[in-house]
């Protein structure tokens, strides 16, 4: 069992943290935090954690609520998903501006709120998906980003909010 922990724990480590990505940053060897953020790796693991959850969720779901709520759970995670990713993606066009990391946030944050809003009140949906299931893949989805947000943006140094020397 401890050769099969080991081989599992770093195909753990190398999805969380994986050598690919442009702006990880350095390790800071005193806390193992990565100095920066990266929106990146932000995207990165949203998208692993994301893949993850509907291929084991939807063959489940799809055995026991049939097509429809498994389709249901899916469009909810999904529009989640999207719209969380634009937010990111609107994060990264404001880091590229040069606007600071704690502002990017903030923009991402209205942004994301703003499309969901939007896809919720404008985007008509189909009635065979409206049982229950949209809303529970919405409310795990966005729980699942806030929850790998908040790691990530917690293991990551921001130079911002470091104190003054």
């Amino acid at each position: 069992t401890g050769v099969k922990q080991r081989r599992l724990n770093s195909i753990r480590r190398a999805l969380w943290n994986p050598k690919f990505i442009y702006g990880i940053g350095k390790k800071d060897n005193k806390q193992n935090r990565v100095q920066g953020f990266s929106w990146g790796l932000l995207a990165y693991r949203e998208t692993v954690v994301s893949a993850l959850v509907l291929v084991l969720c939807l063959p489940i779901l799809g055995i026991i609520l049939g097509i429809r709520g498994s389709a249901g759970f899916m469009v909810g995670f999904l529009v989640v998903y999207i719209c969380f990713t634009m937010g990111v993606a609107t994060a990264l066009g404001a880091h590229r501006i040069k606007i600071g990391i704690p502002q990017a946030l903030l923009v991402s944050y209205v942004v994301k709120v703003l499309l969901m809003a939007m896809v919720l009140l404008l985007v008509p949906m189909p009635e065979a998906l409206k049982h229950g299931w949209t809303l529970g893949g919405a409310v795990i989805g966005a729980v699942l980003w806030l929850s790998v947000e908040a790691v990530t943006i917690m293991n990551s140094r921001i130079l911002y909010f470091d104190p003054e020397s």
